[in-house]
């Protein structure tokens, strides 16, 4: 009786697939190592760094790998409310100057005045002869000047000249310049009157003495 069942072959490895699969897994070593190295090279220089990291900077060592968790900001739901400044405002009133009233001058006086009136010299001595008298008078307002001897309106009780309002003995009359003083008494009032434009007047006494 014959077999017929087929007969199964088996390959068996030569020796030139031995040596490549031994390279093979040689190579695969070789990158496994190459990669550890490299992992372990990383490892290395990331420890250098954190070093000195924490050297430079004083700081709390951090562990490695520890996550530091981070504040997260709490939303409020309700808005704040800001406070409101209210301010007030006050009128400032600027007081209105007040004027004062001016009082007008008065207006000038139209009455008449005697500004100066003066003889020389006030005292005569008569030992040698009769001495003659140097007499002015000055005055505003006036209209005429009256004078006279030893009398209080020499006006009405005077030389009777009329003489300007501002003169002197050489406003006398002829034979009157120079003016010879009295010797017969001790001591004599001359007068200068002055009247006004106004029809007023005012008078001024000068008492000449003598020497003894």
């Amino acid at each position: 009786m014959s077999d017929d069942t087929p007969t199964q072959r088996m390959d068996t490895p030569t020796s030139s697939d031995v040596h490549e699969a031994i390279e093979e897994e040689g190579k695969k070593s070789r990158g496994l190592m190459v990669a550890l190295i490299a992992v372990g090279a990383l490892l290395l220089v990331g420890l250098i760094i954190v070093l000195i990291i924490l050297l430079a900077g004083n700081g709390t060592p951090v562990a490695v790998g520890t996550t530091t968790p981070t504040p997260t900001p709490t939303t409020s739901d309700s808005p704040s409310q800001s406070p409101m400044v209210t301010t007030s405002s006050t009128p400032i009133t600027t007081p209105t100057p007040t004027s004062t009233p001016t009082t007008p001058p008065p207006p000038p006086s139209t009455k008449p005045s005697i500004t100066g009136y003066s003889i020389s010299p006030g005292k005569i001595d008569c030992s040698n002869g009769t001495p003659n008298l140097s007499i002015h008078w000055t005055s505003v307002n006036g209209k005429h000047a009256y004078f006279g001897v030893n009398t209080n309106d020499a006006m009405t009780g005077g030389m009777g000249w009329v003489l300007p309002p501002t003169g002197s003995d050489a406003n006398f009359p002829s034979g009157y310049h120079p003016f010879q003083a009295q010797c017969g008494n001790d001591s004599t009032e001359y007068t200068i009157t002055i009247l006004g434009n106004d029809g007023s007047k005012v008078s001024k006494k000068f008492t000449v003495t003598k020497k003894h």
